[in-house]
């Protein structure tokens, strides 16, 4: 289908006007689609849209008039011919009607101050517990962006809920109506978490008109920012771990212990810092990484070979081990048992504080020391508490439970294989 209003009556008709959606986080947004199911309920004030989502991207608005010149020319260079979200703008006018609603559980720092609508639907929920958050809310409708390669589909982006809803779905534990929209500018990606078939979608939008991708920008690092990257490059010793950040600060980090790795950090440091006591050899075990993604920095020191250390198995499960690592696990098995999200997180973190004053971990507790803490509380709740039911209780595509890593290790080298048999 290629006329979004359509399509988005359709929608209207086969669920009653009652649609309780389920939209992806960030670049997963198909805004054609969205905008179309917004100005149908914006019409009809019988249709009711309930709205569950999170970081919704807007690109820059100018104010005045002198901003709009400046601005305006290099919008899309920067950002993207991005469309704009129809119910964001709404509800920054406060034109957003009643009978649409918009919970959101991650919002764009600072963004929205001053909006009140927002500030009062915001859902607190750590991303560990949005699925469930969002399967509480008993979606009917899914819309996604998509892919397209021949006849196959990729979800491309922010897979991760979209993928879990979709297993469940097949196992009859959920029951909606799934629409995609096409665009051809995301990439498609593999694996049996990404890629699914036109069965599994109820409707696809193919519009004439693709938009733009939103496009994040790169900021330049500063002055300033270079010298705190220095200063920290001089911290990190051999065989440490990194934990790189996104945006300037990673990248100056980044950029300095690059330097340091070709024997020209040390004249740096001397100009920045004149008899300053830092590290500035290059790096011979290496370094340990974690990132929230692949920047570009944390690349950058893969392919120096600074990002190399092996992985040490008993050092990683000390690690592990230590520090209250199960407390959400625990809030989890809390809340399967019935105990309302917030009760859950409350009684967790009095035992949390209860761990720390007594120097202990959560499974050293005798069980009726935890039942002070919630009542529901039973034997089983061992299970949960070591690091090997954490591990286990993460059992679905891209989870930690022991099968799914081996699958999806298998699935690794498979793609590899046919990279390098392609290249042959």
């Amino acid at each position: 289908m290629t006329d979004a209003d359509a399509l988005a009556a359709r929608i209207v008709a086969d669920t009653g006007g009652d649609i309780r959606l389920a939209l992806p986080l960030g670049l997963g947004k198909p805004v054609t689609l969205l905008n179309a199911l917004t100005r149908a309920a914006c019409e009809d004030p019988s249709i009711h849209l309930s709205i569950f989502t999170a970081l919704t991207l807007e690109r820059p608005s100018p104010g005045s008039d002198i901003e709009k010149r400046f601005l305006e020319p290099a919008m899309d260079r920067l950002f993207g011919a991005y469309p704009d979200i129809l119910y964001a703008r709404m509800l920054r006018e406060g034109s957003l009607p009643a009978n649409i609603e918009l919970r959101e559980f991650f919002l764009l720092a600072g963004r929205w101050l001053g909006v009140e609508r927002m500030q009062q639907n915001y859902i607190s929920a750590n991303y560990t517990h949005a699925r469930d958050v969002l399967i509480a809310q008993d979606p009917n409708v899914l819309i996604q962006l998509l892919a397209r390669d021949g006849d196959g589909y990729s979800l491309s982006c922010n897979t991760d809920i979209t993928a879990d809803l979709l297993q469940r779905r097949a196992a009859g534990q959920m029951d909606f109506l799934m629409a995609g929209e096409i665009n051809d500018q995301l990439p498609f990606m593999h694996g049996p978490a990404a890629e699914i078939d036109s069965a599994t979608l109820q409707y696809c939008l193919d519009p004439p008109r693709q938009f733009e991708l939103f496009s994040a920008v790169r900021q330049p690092v500063s002055d300033d920012h270079h010298a705190i990257g220095a200063h920290v490059a001089g911290l990190v010793r051999d065989g440490g771990t990194l934990q790189l950040g996104i945006g300037k600060t990673g990248d100056a980090v980044a950029h300095a212990l690059i330097l340091r790795q070709k024997g020209r950090f040390a004249p740096l440091l001397d100009d920045l810092s004149p008899g300053a006591d830092a590290r500035t050899t290059g790096f011979e075990t290496g370094l340990y990484a974690a990132a929230e993604m692949l920047v570009g920095g944390l690349l950058a020191l893969f392919e120096e070979g600074i990002v190399k250390r092996q992985v040490d198995g008993a050092a990683m499960r000390a690690a592990a081990s230590a520090g209250h690592a199960t407390a959400t696990d625990l809030a989890d098995y809390l809340v399967r048992k019935g105990l309302a999200f917030r009760d859950a997180h409350e009684a967790v973190g009095k035992a949390v504080a209860a761990a720390i004053a007594g120097g202990r971990e959560l499974a050293e507790f005798p069980l009726d020391e935890l039942r002070g803490f919630a009542e529901l509380i039973d034997e089983d709740v061992y299970q949960v508490l070591t690091l090997e039911g954490s591990v286990a209780a993460r059992d679905h595509i891209g989870g930690t439970a022991p099968d799914q890593v081996r699958a999806a290790v298998a699935r690794a080298r498979e793609q590899l294989a046919k990279a390098l048999a392609s290249q042959t």
